[in-house]
């Protein structure tokens, strides 16, 4: 066993400083990500049980609806992670400090934009109608999104914390507190009696993991993170321009990915109805699982990869990217097992009141293996700073997806077309963003055309 421990020890320890550090990350993440997934699991079945299939799925649509709230920081998070992961790379902390306060003195603005503009329309809206919803009054629907929509603007101006944390390239510790937000719902929902309505639920959902990212910014700005800590001094309009030029590159990318993965639930309520999203929500949780593993292993390599690109270490890249690659082939093999599992592992999980059709299974493993692969891609760009390509590639997906999604859904293929629309735009993503990866780590690529001007 000693043994075993030193070659473990070992091979953790071999390597670059950023390849050891990533490793890390990855340990810490999955160990993190095998909780987390018991807890997610358990929280749904209780959902389930504590709202009904179709209050569960009514939840699912709207916390999607909330997910565009998220477009309005202009991927500011993500602009302020490759920029302050530049400046660690140059050991320039004022820099990164200049950084820091000016994106969170921005978020707090759009927050209060945000916030404004949902309480204005959040009760003019025919909720009912746009969503197929008949078992809710139109002034409840509005009510509960209005409870999600202040949650989630002032957990848009904490998030941040996350950001600066896989800027210094430790996202297992971002991942840690979202399965304490986590385990505090599911402890919650497990001791509670009854039903519960969706008012009561989106208070305690949608509000626990805004008190810990709350704690978490804390602790870490007083600690670890003192020399970057934002203050009114640091906020600069200079630095504001350089975030927001790759800001709002960023903020197109998200867009598009909305557009792809989060308008499917919308979709389904409106032609099949809400209860038709909780039997795609279970789908999509289940095979969801290899997604999740899949981005604890990419995760710490989207700020190693922006350290090495900075440095010109692209034989390390070459080698991550090979190493990557094998991870896709290996998610094969295991969404493969799963589909063969799947109608058994339902049964034990939610039990037989809710039947997922096989053919839904099948096409939202495709799914999760096509994802995983563009992924890839996609990691490796945004941590370059090629982003223009990208812009093009993921428009061209974003526009496509809605009208595939009513003619698939439309035909024989019911609820699984609306999962095989989405297939087909990343898909095209994939192939595009593969081929400009390679011309980028062999240097052939057009350079003026594909990066963005972000300095």
């Amino acid at each position: 066993m000693t043994k075993i421990l030193q070659k473990a020890n070992d091979f953790i320890n071999k390597g670059q400083k950023r390849s050891i550090l990533a490793k890390k990350n990855i340990i810490y993440s999955f160990l993190i990500k095998i909780i987390n997934i018991f807890v997610v699991l358990a929280t749904v079945s209780i959902s389930i049980k504590l709202l009904g299939a179709e209050n569960y799925g009514i939840w699912i649509v709207l916390a999607g609806i909330i997910t565009w709230s998220n477009l309005f920081n202009l991927g500011f998070s993500n602009g302020l992670k490759n920029k302050l992961a530049e400046s660690l790379a140059k050991d320039d902390f004022s820099k990164g400090q200049y950084y820091v306060s000016t994106t969170y003195a921005f978020l707090i603005i759009i927050s209060i934009v945000i916030f404004s503009i949902f309480s204005l329309i959040a009760y003019n809206i025919n909720w009912q109608s746009l969503l197929n919803i008949t078992s809710l009054d139109n002034f409840t629907i509005a009510s509960v999104l209005m409870i999600i929509i202040t949650f989630f603007c002032i957990q848009f101006i904490l998030g941040p914390i996350t950001s600066i944390l896989e800027a210094h390239q430790w996202p297992s510790i971002g991942q840690l507190i979202s399965l304490i937000s986590a385990i505090i719902i599911l402890l919650i929902l497990f001791l509670q009696n009854g039903s519960k309505s969706l008012s009561e639920y989106a208070y305690l959902v949608a509000g626990i993991p805004v008190l810990i990212l709350f704690f978490a910014s804390i602790y870490f700005f007083v600690t670890r993170f003192k020399s970057i800590r934002p203050t009114l001094k640091k906020i600069k309009l200079e630095y504001f321009s350089s975030l927001s030029k790759m800001g709002i590159a960023f903020f197109i990318l998200q867009l598009n990915a909305i557009i792809i993965l989060q308008t499917d639930n919308m979709i389904i309520s409106n032609i099949f109805g809400p209860e038709k999203v909780t039997e795609y929500n279970i789908a999509q949780r289940y095979f969801g699982l290899i997604i999740t593993f899949f981005i604890v292993l990419i995760a710490p390599f989207w700020s190693a990869i922006t350290d090495a690109y900075t440095k010109e270490d692209f034989n390390w890249i070459k080698r991550v990217m090979k190493k990557l690659m094998m991870y896709v082939l290996f998610s094969c093999f295991v969404v493969g097992l799963m589909y063969l599992v799947s109608d058994w592992f339902y049964v034990l999980w939610i039990g037989e009141s809710i039947k997922i059709d096989s053919k839904l299974s099948l096409f939202m493993g495709i799914y999760v293996i096509v994802f995983c692969y563009v992924s890839i891609f996609a990691h490796f760009l945004n941590g370059v700073g090629k982003l223009k390509i990208q812009l093009i590639i993921n428009s061209i997906g974003a526009i496509i997806n809605i009208p595939l999604s009513y003619f698939f859904a439309s035909t024989s293929l019911g609820l699984s077309g609306v999962i095989i629309a989405t297939i087909c735009s990343i898909g095209i993503i994939g192939i595009l963003t593969s081929i400009q990866t390679y011309k980028i780590i062999n240097k052939t690529a057009d350079r003026k055309s594909t990066r963005l001007n972000s300095s």
